[in-house]
């Protein structure tokens, strides 16, 4: 079925212009990191597929994210940084470095809750389930003395 490919669509063209097939289990949640042009993919299953997007819309597999213990429910690429937050179903999450596919961070969630969407808006991360959780996160730049 449909719910193990992914249909990459141009908008412009108004056509499909790469397929991918081959997963072993359903789709669960995706989500693309503009920066770094990659696509992460979660099905039922305890790792995150990353996918590099060509120029010319090619999907080419770069590695897997691995280390949760049961499904990840929920993922997301922060917005222009190198950070993927990913969140298991018994609540634990990670946070990833998308260019070395290693996780640096693991935290527990509050217990009961299984998280379904995990949203950014500016400087907050809300984790979605049967409660709402907004974390706030700074994005620390070096400056530089000219």
């Amino acid at each position: 079925g449909f719910d193990r490919t992914i249909l990459l669509l141009s908008v412009e063209r108004k056509e499909i212009v790469s397929e991918l097939h081959g997963f072993h289990t359903n789709i669960y949640t995706l989500c693309f990191s503009e920066a770094y042009q990659v696509l992460l993919v979660g099905c039922f299953e305890t790792y995150i597929c990353s996918y590099e997007l060509s120029e010319f819309c090619d999907l080419t597999e770069k590695g897997r994210f691995k280390g949760h213990r049961s499904h990840v429910t929920a993922l997301l690429a922060l917005q222009n940084t190198p950070i993927v937050l990913t969140v298991q179903d018994e609540g634990t999450m990670k946070l990833w470095d998308i260019r070395d596919l290693t996780c640096f961070q693991t935290l527990a969630a509050p217990s009961n809750i299984v998280f379904r969407s995990i949203l950014q808006m500016e400087n907050k991360i809300c984790l979605v389930g049967s409660k709402l959780f907004v974390f706030a996160f700074e994005s620390k730049r070096r400056r530089t003395i000219v």
